[in-house]
């Protein structure tokens, strides 16, 4: 037996350095966590499970009971380092997971991973392009935001919060030093997940390891971050060896994230150079079910998949998965301009559903799983904390609306101005369907999206659309949003002025929601800004504003946005778990009424002439941020 212990060790470590040299590519999370287990006082791996895989993957078996433990975590470790050099970075992190089982990347969740990597590189698309309607847009570098038909690269949400107090006092709480200043639009979006799924005392190594995720804005490229990026590998490195706790499961699949973005980067620099636009083929190339899995594993934060109890992955991962599709209402117009082949708007029409009709499949089908979502947060009780895909779902939604970065509401200004002058029936009917606004009422007991998205998709499926089954919540005063720092009152004219404020400070409005909610949520300051920024919108949109000043009220109203973002971020210390998200839920809701804005941007980007100006977009969407 020794002879045999000997030869193993010779085979799969140096011995006056047990660790191979990684050289795989996108591997750097796992050489870091492997070099953690390395140090580690305990056996790692469970003895049994350990010689299961070294079975699998070396075809040798080992007595591991005459080990000790500093001698089992080297065995593990140099066989999952060889693995992920002869296998690639995925089958390196499956061994390490099927020989440590307890170590918190479950087997659902790695099986998912698994898809995630293999479905992503093989999405195929058509050469076939669909016509185009009368309706327009072009993404400029230095548009004239004045017109109608142009409009700005994707961004992330403006520099006016450089002049806002309040956010310098709680961008702390948000980030990790070493870092650049963010905004709030990636500080929110990556962090606010963390704020109330997670003990109170792993929240800020949370958000360290949480930061590696932002590899997905680019943030690695810039030395700026080099600091703060090697701390968030440090925090990562010394919670694996949290034995047995929530954290070391959070820890290993922040590093996992670490390298599925930049495996996934790689593959979408290759469909930015191939420029083959973002009409993929649908079902008959990917099936809906690995659709659903790759989306959700794409969310760039799956940290608390393995943070939180494997019980709840797959509602969690249903809940991801309608926060992507949510953002993926919203990124269509940049998804296609970089050739994103992981957008869901594309592969509904892929599956044959008309473009005018892809309300039913997106929109109807998120805002029904969303409501439900809203309601089992409301029933929370007790120390119970939600569910990560359900803070990431609610947070995804109010994110998409007032991040800056999607343009959000200037698009939806001239865009519905555009379909609203257009004398198509593709046009009049996308209107029909954001003014409608039905849903498909979600089964509360299904805690996988796939059927009843697949059902959306079928031929006649809108006709079993319903109206929303919401409650009618009285918004507070929002004037405020008119003095926001950093940004200047829109120049318009003296007429527009009269109306646009009026429409800003009309008492008389409403947000749809989940009925049950706590009275109190729709007077909080977030709801009240987020619900004036659309009533200046929707008057926008309408024949009493001349068409500069809506281009003018559009382009102010993502840029006071992110007072919306900084507002939530405050009054996350103040309010409790289930306050904190149904506050951030209404925030969303107000897209929904008294007319769907993702509705009018998914369905005016499948049907519209978009160009887009040489050099606009960078070279990845992210570049001009």
């Amino acid at each position: 037996m020794g002879n045999c212990i000997s030869s193993i060790h010779k085979k799969y470590t140096v011995q006056a350095d047990p660790l191979l040299k990684l050289e795989a590519e996108h591997s750097r999370g796992l050489d870091v966590a492997t070099k953690a287990i390395l140090e580690a006082d305990f056996g790692f791996g469970d003895y049994k499970a350990l010689q299961n895989a070294t079975k699998k993957y070396t075809g040798t078996t080992m007595a591991f009971t005459v080990l000790s433990n500093k001698q089992k975590n080297a065995h593990l470790v140099a066989l999952v380092r060889r693995v992920c050099e002869e296998r690639g970075w995925v089958a390196g992190w499956k061994c390490l997971a099927e020989a440590a089982p307890n170590c918190g990347l479950h087997k659902e969740f790695m099986k998912d991973i698994s898809i995630c990597a293999e479905t992503y590189g093989g999405i195929r698309v058509t050469e076939t392009r669909p016509k185009t309607i009368d309706v327009r847009i072009k993404i400029a570098a230095h548009p004239n935001t004045d017109s109608l038909f142009e409009i700005g690269p994707k961004g992330l949400g403006g520099k006016a919060w450089k002049a806002d107090q309040e956010y310098a006092n709680i961008i702390d709480r948000w980030t990790i030093p070493g870092f650049k200043q963010m905004g709030p639009c990636t500080l929110f979006g990556w962090n606010g997940v963390n704020k109330k799924t997670v003990a109170p005392a792993d929240e800020e190594a949370c958000r360290a390891m949480q930061m590696l995720g932002t590899v997905d804005y680019d943030t690695d490229l810039d030395v700026e971050n080099n600091k703060g990026f090697m701390q968030a590998l440090d925090e990562a490195s010394r919670k694996v060896t949290v034995h047995g706790k929530p954290i070391q499961g959070g820890s290993l699949a922040a590093l996992l994230n670490l390298d599925l973005q930049t495996h996934i980067r790689s593959v979408q620099m290759k469909w930015v150079e191939q420029a083959a636009d973002s009409f993929v083929l649908g079902p008959t190339d990917v099936t809906p079910e690995d659709w659903v899995i790759t989306s959700a594993l794409d969310c760039t934060v799956i940290m608390g998949f393995a943070y939180q109890s494997p019980k709840g992955y797959l509602l969690s991962r249903k809940s991801v998965y309608v926060g992507t599709l949510m953002g993926n209402l919203h990124d269509l117009l940049f998804d296609r301009g970089c050739s994103s082949r992981i957008s869901a708007v594309p592969y509904v029409f892929g599956a044959g559903v008309a473009r005018h009709d892809v309300h039913c499949a997106t929109t109807a089908l998120a805002i029904g799983c969303l409501d439900t979502t809203a309601q089992r947060v409301a029933d929370l009780t007790g120390d119970n904390l939600p569910l990560f895909g359900d803070s990431l779902e609610i947070q995804a939604v109010a994110w998409s609306a007032f991040n800056g970065r999607y343009r959000a509401w200037e698009r939806f200004v001239k865009y519905t101005r555009q379909l609203k002058n257009s004398e198509t029936v593709e046009a009049k009917l996308i209107l029909k369907a954001a003014n409608q606004c039905l849903v498909k009422v979600d089964d509360i007991k299904d805690t996988d999206i796939t059927a009843a998205w697949t059902e959306t998709m079928k031929a006649g499926s809108d006709v079993r659309l319903v109206e929303r089954k919401a409650a009618s919540y009285p918004p507070g005063p929002g004037s405020e949003i008119l003095n926001t720092p950093g940004v200047q009152k829109p120049d318009i004219c003296e007429a527009c002025t009269v109306l646009f404020e009026k429409a800003i400070n009309n008492p008389k409005d409403e947000i749809r929601g989940a009925p049950g909610l706590p009275e109190n949520i729709s007077t909080m300051q977030a709801v009240c800004l987020a619900a004036a920024i659309r009533r200046g919108a929707v008057w926008a949109t309408t024949a009493e504003c001349c068409d500069v000043c809506a281009c003018r009220i559009g382009v102010w109203s993502d840029n006071v946005s992110y007072r919306v973002l900084v507002t939530l971020m405050a009054s996350e210390q103040e309010l409790d778990p289930k306050e904190w998200l149904l506050q951030t839920y209404l925030t969303g809701c107000v897209e929904f009424w008294p007319i769907s804005v993702p509705s009018i941007l998914a369905g005016f980007d499948l049907v519209g002439d978009l160009t887009y100006e040489v050099g606009a977009m960078g070279g990845r969407d992210v570049v001009n941020c």
